[in-house]
């Protein structure tokens, strides 16, 4: 299964995604990645052109993510954590044509094109066309840098096929089912934060985009959006094992997966 083809296995009405007390159909979810898509190359990004997003994880990363994708484009998401000079590195390294930033001061050097995430999330809606590109297994949907502790950030190249084989197998193993609501508290810009939303989506579950949330609010969250599913790393695990010995609430939850490192 292509990319693109993701959005297209849940329900108009179903939610797709939460964010904060945002909530977005897969209908609606469609609609925005049309109008970013024409939005993108309206503004001149074509095939193989790379778009950077250097922020927060939220709705409009996903919006921007699918609409690069669909336009025949690569996505560089840059974590936020990483430094500026590292981030700059991804920029000029990356080779991309556009940066869309929650703080475009940190891009005031930059040769490209600089926009804030909410004037992407204001300008696409202004747009309302519905465009075409076509992807082909080979195309490079992602280009996902390292985090940088052994020396600059190198980009690791993700076709299509790659990529739609990973979330294949990974789905397998997991079998997520479209009543899953997956909590991803990991970076949308760390692969398997961002395999969480391919993964979701690939059964028309409902992904709830929570980087950066205060541990004391996470199994409020947990309770709020009914989540059946958390990805873990084990530092997570830790606020986690913490949090429940204060207040321990019945909750949905059913699974939980870890990567990073074993759990102790």
């Amino acid at each position: 299964m292509l990319l693109p083809e993701l959005l297209d296995q849940g329900h108009d009405t179903d939610p797709a995604v939460f964010d904060g007390d945002i909530e977005i159909s897969y209908g609606s979810l469609r609609t925005r990645v049309q109008w970013a898509t024409a939005w993108l190359i309206d503004n001149g990004i074509r095939p193989g052109d790379r778009v950077v997003h250097h922020g927060r994880s939220t709705a409009a990363f996903v919006e921007l993510l699918f609409g690069t994708i669909c336009a025949g484009a690569i996505f560089v998401p840059i974590n936020n954590d990483l430094t500026a000079a590292q981030a700059t590195h991804i920029v000029r390294d990356s080779g991309c044509r556009l940066v869309v930033a929650d703080h475009p001061e940190r891009h005031a050097d930059s040769t490209v094109p600089v926009l804030t995430v909410d004037d992407f999330s204001r300008s696409i809606e202004r747009s309302r066309a519905v465009v075409t590109v076509p992807v082909r297994p080979d195309d490079v949907a992602l280009l996902i840098y390292t985090s940088g502790t052994t020396g600059s950030p190198k980009g690791v190249v993700c076709p299509h096929r790659a990529v739609g084989a990973a979330v294949s197998a990974i789905g397998a193993a997991l079998r997520y089912s479209s009543d899953d609501v997956v909590l991803c508290r990991l970076p949308l810009s760390f692969d398997y934060g961002l395999y969480q939303v391919f993964l979701a989506f690939a059964a028309g579950a409902s992904v709830v985009v929570a980087e950066g949330i205060q541990d004391l609010r996470i199994l409020d969250l947990v309770v709020r959006r009914s989540v059946t599913v958390i990805p873990l790393v084990p530092a997570l695990a830790q606020i986690l094992r913490i949090v429940v010995r204060r207040k321990a609430p019945i909750t949905t939850v059913r699974l939980f997966t870890n990567t990073g490192a074993r759990l102790a």
